[in-house]
């Protein structure tokens, strides 16, 4: 008897979560407000400051294409890719299998308004402008491409970070067009 009310309790729960799962569940309501630079466009509401638009596909280039130009694993240095889309490939630096960097590349068409803080850089990598921030350091190669090296580990210094983003192909990214 035991058993059979058991399986009939979970039967009824089951039933009502799925129940409710399949008619919609419980939905929250959106709150409307109205900002004094909001206006209605076809009775859609718009900001007046207009948000950054993605870039155009044909103006991004394709994730794979950025690989090449990450540098090479050396001694006990190990280069493990972990993300690729479009317009972005991460990495992440491992040493004797520790992870203690993580390595990027972004192409700028998706973020015009990031590169425009390299024309005010007060710091220099060779010939690429620079900027830093915590534990990360920046430049920008070919005014479109950011390629950014950030510690993940108290012993990965900035002198390191800088010695790392000399050992991508710089002069070869600074000449990939889309």
């Amino acid at each position: 008897m035991k058993k059979q009310f058991f399986w009939q309790k979970w039967f009824i729960i089951a039933f009502l979560i799925f129940g409710t799962v399949a008619c919609g569940g419980s939905k929250k309501t959106e709150e409307k407000t109205e900002t004094p630079n909001s206006n209605t466009t076809n009775g859609t509401k718009t900001d007046e400051v207009e948000q950054p638009k993605p870039a155009d596909k044909e103006q991004v280039v394709e994730g794979g294409a950025l690989n090449t130009y990450f540098p090479k694993p050396q001694g006990d240095f190990d280069i493990v890719f972990t993300q690729e889309k479009d317009g972005f490939v991460q990495a992440v630096l491992k040493e004797k299998n520790e992870q203690v960097a993580t390595f990027s590349v972004a192409d700028m068409a998706n973020n015009p308004d990031g590169a425009k803080k390299y024309a005010t850089a007060k710091e220099k990598l060779d010939m690429y402008p620079m900027s830093s921030r915590g534990k990360a350091d920046m430049i920008l190669v070919g005014e479109k491409y950011q390629v950014s090296v950030q510690s993940d580990s108290e012993a990965f210094t900035k002198e390191m970070r800088q010695t790392w983003l000399k050992r991508f192909n710089l002069s070869g990214l600074a000449t990939l067009k889309k």
